[in-house]
């Protein structure tokens, strides 16, 4: 199951991006009629400063949250998308490590996916699309509900913790 839902999370963001890189570049979803202009552009998310910029490796989002629920049916749907501040990664990341701590045969009983790299895979990320400066997780600040996540994952990946008002461009 996870396998088919990997494959599919990983064609959603590429799809994401891709959508990202069209609607603040070429438009040719809204000209092609796909996605209503109204729609596009009256979203609290589009961001009319970004008209134009392309990201390194064209990559908007480098952390996607997408909250998956599975149906009475059995299927699995998408819930949402969180592309600005997704969270949710750092908890299985914590949880596993207390219950290695309380039990260390547990995950050798258990077939899970081991997440200890979860660090070192976001840094290879944040260091693909590093064109010469630091690797920040920008949070909205500690009053923010995921301050904490968005703190611990800044540590795991070797990353400084900024928010909006600490940045600056030279």
């Amino acid at each position: 199951t996870w396998a088919t839902l990997e494959r599919g999370l990983a064609q959603r963001v590429d799809a994401l991006n891709a959508y990202l890189r069209d609607i603040y570049g070429a438009k040719e979803i809204v000209r092609e009629g796909v996605v209503p202009e109204d729609f596009a552009f009256a979203s609290s998310g589009y961001l009319p400063q970004c008209e134009g910029v392309t990201p390194p490796c064209g990559i908007y989002s480098h952390i996607s949250g997408i909250d998956l629920v599975e149906g009475t049916d059995g299927s699995w749907y998408v819930r949402e998308d969180n592309l600005r501040i997704p969270s949710g990664a750092s908890y299985p990341l914590i949880a596993r490590s207390l219950c290695r701590r309380c039990d260390d045969t547990t995950f050798r009983r258990v077939p899970v996916v081991d997440n200890r790299d979860y660090g070192r895979r976001l840094k290879e990320v944040m260091d693909h699309v590093n064109r010469g400066g630091i690797n920040v997780v920008l949070t909205p600040g500690r009053y923010n509900a995921a301050y904490f996540e968005h703190a611990y994952l800044a540590e795991q990946a070797d990353a400084l913790l900024a928010t909006p008002d600490e940045l600056f461009y030279e």
